[in-house]
């Protein structure tokens, strides 16, 4: 599977981008990509649109080729992905993504220690930049089911507990 082509992907992805099971994949495409082909146009490597939606693209594990897009309205970028696994619920054929979500890409400049661009905060003026560990269930066809914070907490780099680690987290 090494090189194979997603269709449909905009820009090149890193490993944070992706989320696998025993029987899926999930890909990130956000509005943030870090582009070292951009040095070669006298760009900055990291590069935010936040008027571009994030969307993501599901695939069984080992076919690209048949991925299903789902946009999402808001525009965010994902900093870590923690876990993805089947639906052990009976739901039919469901794939569960847990990550970090950020409303803002400044986090990620700043830890490149390159100045933020002014488009790189919140929409909103008064809304504050914040990192949630975020809860995304995928039906089959690649339809959004449902989607949520899962803590409140500000969360950036997540962590498995250690006695789950090999079970359903074994494809992180």
């Amino acid at each position: 599977m090494l090189g194979a082509i997603i269709p449909g992907l905009s820009k090149l992805k890193i490993m944070c981008d992706l989320g696998c099971s025993s029987s899926g994949t999930i890909i990130i495409d956000h509005p943030l990509s870090l582009d070292p082909i951009n040095l070669l146009l006298c760009k900055n490597i990291l590069d935010y649109d936040p008027s571009r939606a994030a969307r993501f693209g599901r695939f069984p594990r080992h076919g690209p080729i048949n991925v299903a897009w789902v946009e999402i309205d808001d525009s965010f970028v994902v900093s870590y992905t923690a876990n993805a696994w089947d639906d052990a619920a009976g739901q039919g054929n469901r794939l569960n993504l847990l990550a970090c979500r950020m409303n803002s890409a400044t986090l990620i400049y700043t830890a490149g220690n390159m100045q933020s661009p002014a488009n790189a905060l919140p929409k909103g003026k008064s809304e504050a930049e914040k990192c949630h560990l975020y809860y995304w269930c995928f039906e089959d066809e690649g339809k959004l089911a449902t989607e949520f914070t899962h803590s409140n907490v500000p969360i950036e780099v997540p962590s498995l507990n250690p006695s789950s680690i090999m079970n359903v987290a074994a494809f992180i």
